[in-house]
């Protein structure tokens, strides 16, 4: 039995003291607890406590990837990271979505009152993220820890939800992490966008939810930690003594319709990156190749 299994059929700690259940599980009891509130925050049913086992962060390298913005990625830049992927996958301990993996453009507040792109909904964008997603866990082995970070765009369900009308689907309109059948691809699920983290070694990973020009620095100097976020979709790194943080770009088509939101002017601050971070010995070293005309440069390799 997994820790999960044992939380939702205990309805929480049980009869054991929250230090218990962690020193049961190898963890920390406060581990323990924050696990519970994520269960209730989903509400899983006792009927459905098959839960996948989620295997530990073990050291290596793990795939960072944020604002995949599926289906509308830039696929040339993801085919080139498949290609490391596929290359490196007995190096890769770890794969964390990082947010905004599907745009949910469909249920965008910028088009709220008109219709979405032509041939574009709700489950073409499902059907799109899906693909994407069984694209790069084909690559990698089965048995690495997979995270799943809620974004803004994945959010953008929950306030859907929350309307009075539309709250009449509940039970009937999958979620994202229902659509893409995270739970049974044993992924770890995050889902308060603006507050949760994973940490890797002494690295937090979030979403993101500062825009300002530095805000790697801003990060730094409000919560003096280490930092992995995306958000913004421009890329920069900033380390004042100890502290480091990565703002990583995006994986979207710039190109792409969904993104005529943006100024042009803004669009030239952003680009196509991803994080590989390498975690040993506590600690976490992040690189972040960047997509340049046609390619990105990883370990003196060229990839296209």
């Amino acid at each position: 039995m997994n820790l999960e299994k044992y939380l939702v059929l205990n309805n929480g700690k049980g009869t054991l003291s929250w230090h218990e259940v962690g020193k049961k599980f190898n963890t920390s009891g406060e581990a323990a607890r924050s696990k519970w509130r994520r269960i209730k925050s989903n509400t899983p049913s006792i009927d459905d406590i098959d839960i996948p086992f989620i295997p530990k962060k073990e050291e290596g390298m793990y795939l960072v990837l944020g604002c995949v913005h599926a289906p509308f990625t830039n696929k040339q830049f993801w085919t080139a990271m498949l290609k490391l992927a596929q290359e490196r996958k007995n190096d890769i301990s770890g794969l964390i979505l990082n947010g905004d993996f599907l745009d949910m453009h469909s249920l965008s507040a910028y088009d709220k009152g008109k219709l979405a792109i032509e041939g574009i909904n709700l489950g073409v964008e499902y059907e799109g993220g899906r693909r994407y997603l069984d694209s790069v866990l084909r690559v990698l082995h089965g048995d690495i820890y997979k995270g799943w970070l809620r974004g803004n765009h994945e959010f953008r369900f929950s306030k859907y939800m929350k309307n009075v009308d539309n709250s009449k689907l509940n039970g009937a309109l999958n979620s994202p992490e229902e659509a893409l059948g995270l739970r049974q691809k044993g992924f770890e699920i995050y889902l308060d966008w603006v507050n949760d983290e994973i940490e890797l070694g002494n690295l937090s990973i979030i979403h993101g939810e500062f825009c300002n020009v530095h805000c790697t620095k801003k990060y730094i100097d409000v919560f003096k930690k280490n930092f992995l976020f995306n958000h913004t979709h421009r890329t920069s790194m900033f380390r004042e003594g100890e502290h480091v943080a990565y703002n990583s770009g995006f994986m979207g088509d710039i190109n792409s319709p969904i993104f005529n939101y943006a100024t042009k002017a803004m669009k030239k601050t952003w680009s196509n990156t991803f994080s590989i971070a390498t975690y040993y010995n506590g600690k976490t070293v992040v690189e972040q190749p960047t997509w340049l005309d046609d390619s990105f440069v990883y370990g003196g390799k060229i990839y296209q």
